[in-house]
């Protein structure tokens, strides 16, 4: 499964086609739920290298809608490399100055967290560089109300 099959379920309810098909095809099978006192419920797949991130369709719903996916390499502690293709091209192995040739300058750079956001026309997207490499550690595509 590539990164821009998912990233098009964004948006969509937990009920939704998409979203239904998409946890089918990544093996979860536990029903979404909300936990008490959050405000999202994560789906973590450390093995596929991703989390799914959902958030209440609205106060008054326990309905989740799918705001955020997470790709990670394994240079975030406990999770392997999504092994699928990336966002825009981008590759694991990408230094920041790479990824900016790719994506051009981003919308926000933020340099004590290491990373660097860009405004996609449906989606946000967020690239976190690592520490000891600078190369990618965690691509985060989200919906703009997300963060």
């Amino acid at each position: 499964m590539n990164s821009e099959e998912i990233i098009a379920s964004l948006r969509k309810r937990e009920d939704s086609p998409e979203v239904v098909s998409l946890l089918l095809a990544l093996e979860v099978r536990k029903k979404l739920k909300m936990p008490k006192d959050d405000i999202e419920a994560r789906i973590d797949l450390p093995k596929k290298g991703l989390s799914l991130i959902f958030k209440q369709e609205g106060p008054k719903t326990s309905m989740l809608v799918f705001v955020a996916v997470q790709f990670f390499s394994d240079a975030e502690k406990g999770f392997v490399s999504f092994l699928g293709e990336l966002p825009n091209k981008l590759l694991f192995s990408d230094n920041q100055g790479e990824v900016r040739t790719k994506l051009g300058k981003p919308t926000e750079t933020n340099k004590e967290f290491r990373l660097d956001r860009w405004k996609q026309a449906d989606y946000v997207l967020t690239v976190e560089y690592a520490k000891e490499d600078g190369q990618i550690a965690v691509i985060t595509a989200h919906v703009p109300e997300y963060y």
